[in-house]
């Protein structure tokens, strides 16, 4: 998929797994660099001790303008956040077919 970000046109692709000490799940985002393949772009989910329903996880609140007006047609909000003291993290769940498509990591 195409996505431009400041400026720039990258090729992307959405990423999903689970965090290993308490199975919630994980989501990103990939970019494809021509000498370098497929890298790290941006962290839509962060990992926090609370567990989180199926589908659902905690928003990364750093996300960018356009980063969040990307995923924002398949993110719902819980009504619940995640505070650590310094950040509030809204709960939100994915749309299934959203998370369908998305390539899984292993």
């Amino acid at each position: 998929m195409k996505f431009t970000f400041l400026g720039r046109e990258l090729t992307i692709r959405f990423v999903k797994g689970t965090y290993r000490n308490n199975g919630n799940l994980y989501v990103g985002i990939q970019s494809f660099y021509e000498d370098e393949g497929w890298g790290n772009f941006c962290d839509i989910t962060v990992n926090t001790r609370e567990k989180c329903p199926e589908n659902c996880g905690f928003l990364n609140a750093n996300l960018s303008n356009e980063v969040y007006r990307l995923i924002r047609p398949y993110i719902k909000e819980t009504g619940r956040a995640m505070d650590n003291g310094f950040t509030k993290y809204p709960e939100v769940c994915f749309d299934k077919s959203f998370l369908d498509s998305a390539t899984k990591l292993v």
